[in-house]
């Protein structure tokens, strides 16, 4: 249930809440492994009557056989009509938000970089880990970052996951070798895709950004072969 988290944060975050509860969740189990979810839908409950419906499929078939797809966008539905936040994973890319009222007026945002207004720093071509990165500098700094993912939020988001797990009556078990090999092919793709707008953006801003690739190529590979020696 990988990409079920990011549902669940981005739920909580919407809605400034925890989940009160998971609704009706069924899962398709994935071919590389029958104890993992390659198909997840489900619903969580939040206060107020508020409910969040997601659908995740962590295995969409490759755009020509070797370029993955990704679809990450939601949808608000309001009382004075619809937000949608399109590409919300990989915003440094491309993104989108789309504001519908109920009257038919309709207009598109977007946000490459804070405010001007804002103490918040970034420039156009930062991805969201270069953000992670920068607030757990300021931080292990003892400075107060602008955004901040603290631990109670870590708990509570691991705490619905396997809540949400539970429903699907899915066995929380090791992660299989080739799943995770897998994923950092298809992650790479992303790497090389943000690296190329980082040339783009700003002249030489690929060389630092090559470094926080490198070192996360290590976390995963690290990962890969950790599950190896476990299986």
């Amino acid at each position: 249930m990988y990409t079920t988290g990011y549902n669940i944060e981005v739920f909580r975050f919407i809605s400034s809440s925890d989940p009160i509860g998971v609704g009706p969740s069924t899962f398709t189990p994935s071919v590389k492994a029958s104890n993992m979810d390659k198909i997840t839908h489900g619903i969580l409950e939040f206060p107020g009557n508020v409910t969040g419906t997601f659908s995740t499929d962590s295995a969409t078939p490759n755009l020509l056989g070797f370029i993955p797809q990704f679809e990450f966008s939601m949808t608000a539905e309001c009382e004075g009509g619809t937000i949608k936040p399109s590409n919300y994973m990989i915003p440094q890319l491309s993104h989108s938000i789309t504001i519908t009222k109920n009257t038919g007026e309709k207009r598109v945002e977007k946000a490459y970089v804070p405010e001007p207004s804002s103490a918040a720093e970034g420039e156009e071509w930062w991805s969201t880990f270069r953000h992670q990165l920068e607030a757990f500098v300021k931080k292990i700094k003892g400075e107060e970052p602008h955004e901040w993912y603290t631990k109670e939020d870590s708990i509570a988001e691991l705490a619905w996951l396997q809540k949400t797990y539970e429903k699907v009556r899915i066995c929380v078990c090791h992660v299989e070798f080739l799943f995770c090999l897998r994923r950092m092919i298809t992650y790479s793709w992303g790497w090389i895709l943000d690296l190329l707008r980082s040339i783009m953006c700003k002249k030489g801003a690929y060389m630092r950004y090559s470094w926080v690739s490198f070192f996360k190529a290590i976390f995963i590979l690290d990962i890969i072969f950790y599950n190896f020696l476990k299986s």
